[in-house]
């Protein structure tokens, strides 16, 4: 895993780096959909329309946990103990674990930096909605038994890279920081098993999904994760959740957000 300070974790619509971070305030990239440029000869179709606070709302809480639990440190080895107390709140539905990082893609028709996000395919689907985007696939064919690890890919990422379901791309970090050395990553195969399409373009251009083993094999750090993200039963009562959660794990070591605080910036922005 690379530091905090240089961890690149996908929150709502945002790309916001250093989340989690003491030493430096997150730096935030606006990526808001412009406005449709409508051609005089046509109307605009729908998904060049300007999404509204709803449907970015829905598009966040598809892709993200309504709560995201992170550490005040690189390293998170022992979330499953966290997990387990996460899960124990009643007003929490489930959760599961997650690491997010750019890597670098390239089939043999070119390349792209994808945002990866792993995630626990068996837990998945009781947190994210993803799968209601799904074209081709499902977050459970990530788990089945293959030769190579799966992954599923946005729809213009796929077009982009020249993708369909079955084929075969290359996945690799930047680098690798273990014991205060660097060192050259090695391109781990993947296979497509799926593509989504959300109507939001930095979704379905920039961001692919696997297993959290999947993106421990590729970035290394060992047995750990950036976060872990959660469903509650009720989302006007998420921040009461938040609270509990922050005081039951003693709040020194992790930084405990709900979808509002996680995207205020977004949702002041959308009229």
């Amino acid at each position: 895993m690379t530091d905090c300070c240089e961890r690149v974790v996908l929150v709502g619509l945002w790309l916001v780096v250093g989340v989690g971070c003491k030493q430096a305030p997150p730096a935030v990239v606006d990526v808001t959909p412009p406005s449709a440029t409508v051609n005089d000869a046509r109307p605009p179709r729908p998904e060049e329309l300007p999404l509204t606070k709803a449907a970015v709302i829905d598009l966040v809480l598809g892709v993200n946990g309504h709560i995201v639990v992170l550490k005040y440190d690189s390293r998170f080895p022992e979330y499953r103990d966290v997990r387990e107390k996460i899960v124990a709140d009643p007003g929490v539905v489930a959760a599961e674990p997650f690491i997010i990082q750019e890597l670098r893609a390239a089939s043999s028709h070119g390349s792209a930096t994808l945002v990866v996000k792993g995630i626990d395919p068996e837990l998945a689907a009781s947190v994210l909605t993803i799968d209601d985007h799904m074209l081709e696939g499902s977050t459970h064919a990530l788990a089945r038994p293959s030769a190579v690890p799966q992954v599923i890919l946005g729809d213009v990422s796929a077009k982009e890279l020249r993708l369909r379901v079955g084929d075969r791309l290359t996945l690799v970090a930047p680098f690798i920081v273990g014991a205060g050395s660097i060192a050259p990553t090695t391109p781990t195969p993947f296979q497509v098993s799926g593509v989504f399409h959300t109507g939001f373009d930095q979704y379905d251009r920039k961001l692919a999904l696997t297993t959290v083993a999947a993106m421990q094999q590729v970035v290394g750090g060992g047995d750990s994760v950036t976060g872990i993200e959660l469903k509650v039963r009720d989302l006007d009562h998420s921040s009461e959740v938040t609270s509990r959660i922050a005081r039951s794990l003693g709040g020194a070591l992790y930084h405990v957000m709900d979808w509002r605080e996680l995207n205020q910036h977004l949702l002041e922005s959308i009229p």
